[in-house]
């Protein structure tokens, strides 16, 4: 992040005209190269930062200006080159990265001591009561099934839960985060998840409790009607199509739509669940 600097009058004044209000303008700091035109329609709460908005983004192939549109802010880090337009109620407790566009969505929320999904137990085999898989962002198959098929072995299940419980701890934060180069428009709620780089939600209903895990090369999409609860997406995966899933972890480019619904589901690398 850029040097901050407090607003000056002159600014202060000027984000008022264009309708924007503060608690308190002492809390909002901004780039050096900050252009105030660019914000307008916007309330500020807690503590904001502001980079460098001087830039563009293309959005359906139309170059549009960065900058924040008609929105709420509350304690959050937004990055250069960021453009944020229409958020039905508030986006609260974000670190938003450069080039990141959000647009037209309800509420996006982090609470301060969230770990993303991880550390949430799914219940897979539930044919035989059920035996807990322990989410986090690194799984796969193999420890997967050592969590299931080694319940007889308790020494061993209390040293891997241990190993398992520091990586969960690790992914705690007290900010949520979206990746440089995210793009979320049309959505619904999304709260305490974490949006990785490069990361497409376009039209989804509810994210709550999750992991995306993105990259430019390989980026993970999800998108209309999609309602996702307590997850982990690896990348290049793809939702869609109003699919419902609660606890399940993704693997690397999955594929799912067709209004499938899940529970208790573990889909690893390159399956696809479909509703047929």
């Amino acid at each position: 992040m850029e040097r901050m600097r407090k607003l000056t009058r002159d600014e202060r004044a000027l984000l008022e005209r264009q309708g924007c209000m503060a608690e308190s303008w002492e809390t909002v700091e901004v780039a050096d190269e900050f252009d105030t035109s660019r914000v307008r329609g916007t309330q500020f709460s807690g503590s904001v930062l502001i980079g460098d908005n001087r830039g563009f983004l293309f959005v359906d192939g139309k170059k549009c200006p960065c900058g924040i549109y008609h929105a709420s802010l509350s304690d959050c880090c937004v990055g250069r080159n960021v453009l944020i337009s229409r958020t039905g109620s508030f986006i609260h407790n974000y670190v938003i990265e450069e080039n990141v566009l959000i647009e037209d969505v309800s509420i996006l929320q982090a609470q301060e001591d969230t770990r993303f999904g991880n550390g949430e137990k799914i219940r897979v085999m539930s044919e035989t009561g059920g035996r807990p898989v322990t989410l986090f962002d690194d799984l796969n198959a193999q420890v997967a099934y050592m969590q299931v098929l080694y319940r007889h072995d308790m020494d061993f299940q209390e040293k891997l839960e241990a190993l398992l419980l520091k990586k969960v701890e690790k992914r705690a934060s007290k900010k949520g985060r979206i990746g440089q180069g995210a793009v979320i428009r049309c959505c619904g709620i999304i709260r305490n998840v974490y949006i990785g780089p490069a990361t497409i939600v376009q039209g989804a209903l509810e994210l709550d409790n999750g992991t995306i895990l993105s990259c430019s090369e390989h980026p993970t999409v999800i998108g209309s009607g999609v309602i996702l609860r307590n997850f982990i997406l690896s990348e290049g995966a793809c939702i869609d199509g109003g699919a419902f899933m609660d606890r399940v972890f993704v693997g690397q480019g999955v594929q799912a739509g067709k209004q499938v619904s899940a529970e208790n589901s573990l889909f690893f690398a390159n399956s696809e669940a479909f509703n047929s």
